[in-house]
């Protein structure tokens, strides 16, 4: 596991969420971590938007070590059947799907985005995530670094934020 992936194991823990938006799921190995969370807290459900990587995305898969997911598979494809009763899959693009899913599924406890990360989509599904998460939810990122979408957001609601060590993962709390 990345340092990440154990800080985002216990978030859900902790938080306990109802509800878990993730947008970006590629192999699915992010979603199965929220997923165990969620079944080992008895409750909860994970929303999953993401557009197939059939071919290397510019901002997101480029820099990755696959940059596709395998021919004849599905994004989550590594979730285990044990853990899918909890989990939604929507393919599209955030900007199309988000903003629906949102509002059908307010309040969420926990927004992860993991999906295009330039600057105009970042701040697109972050703003469409923070009028959505209940009072206390957090707002999560991965590949912070990559623009300065995440800082400047939490920069622009006066909000702290933390990383985790060793990685370019963030998260902040509403």
């Amino acid at each position: 596991w990345h340092p990440w992936h154990e800080f985002l194991y216990m978030v859900v823990r902790i938080r306990r969420p109802a509800v878990v938006i993730e947008t970006g799921v590629f192999d699915g190995r992010s979603s199965a971590i929220i997923l165990q969370a969620l079944e080992d807290n008895l409750s909860g459900c994970l929303i999953s938007i993401d557009q197939p990587a059939r071919d290397t995305i510019p901002g997101s898969t480029h820099r990755m070590a696959e940059t596709t997911i395998p021919n004849g598979c599905t994004p989550g494809w590594l979730i285990p059947e044990r853990l899918r009763s909890r989990h939604q899959l929507h393919l599209g693009d955030s900007k199309v799907l988000l903003p629906g899913i949102l509002i059908e599924r307010q309040p969420i406890g926990i927004f992860l985005h993991d999906s295009l990360h330039t600057f105009a989509h970042q701040m697109f599904e972050y703003q469409a995530a923070w009028k959505s998460l209940e009072e206390g939810g957090l707002l999560l990122s991965d590949d912070i670094l990559w623009s300065r979408a995440f800082y400047s957001f939490c920069r622009k609601n006066r909000r702290p934020f933390v990383m985790v060590a060793g990685s370019d993962f963030g998260g902040m709390r509403r």
